[in-house]
């Protein structure tokens, strides 16, 4: 069922002397819309967000590298590390990224500054979402395989011009 609200605040009918007309009604989207597109979209991002083990918070990733808030957001603005945020601002940090001692796994923090974007969605997809120039793969595989070069040329040649 829709979500729908009445907005009293100003009826331009009445400002015009139509004051027997109902009030307009007005949408407002909301999480059970029966919108499958938006669905999709919701369990697409769903999947980058939890793809590989999931993220850690910022609080952990911070503990883990002995570092601030402040370090990671420095990081975050350099564009050396990727990220997602959630509704209240919260980082994230996808753990696929970092190696056993918490180093970000060469190749990953070249390809996140190649992109040089704060779009954290587009950053998320390149990396996991299957490519055919690649053969099916994903960056992230090639990047695993030790084909960091041709992980790199993938992305400097699929961005915009």
């Amino acid at each position: 069922m829709d979500n729908v609200s009445v907005d009293n605040s100003y009826n331009p009918d009445k400002a015009y002397g139509m004051a027997n007309k109902p009030p307009r009604k007005t949408r407002r989207a909301s999480a059970s819309s029966p919108n499958p597109d938006l669905a999709r979209r919701r369990e697409f991002i769903r999947a980058l967000k939890e793809a590989e083990g999931g993220a850690y918070s910022g609080a952990e990733l911070g503990e883990h590298l002995q570092t601030s808030r402040q370090s990671l957001g420095g990081r975050r603005g350099a564009h050396t590390i990727i990220y997602w945020t959630d509704t209240r601002g919260q980082a994230f940090y996808p753990k696929w990224q970092f190696d056993e001692e918490f180093k970000v796994v060469s190749g990953i923090g070249t390809i996140v500054k190649l992109l040089n974007t704060d779009d954290t969605l587009h950053v998320l997809a390149t990396f996991l979402v299957p490519a055919a120039a690649l053969n099916d793969q994903t960056v992230l595989q090639l990047i695993r395989e030790n084909r960091i070069e041709q992980a790199i040329q993938h992305v400097e040649s699929s961005r915009p011009r």
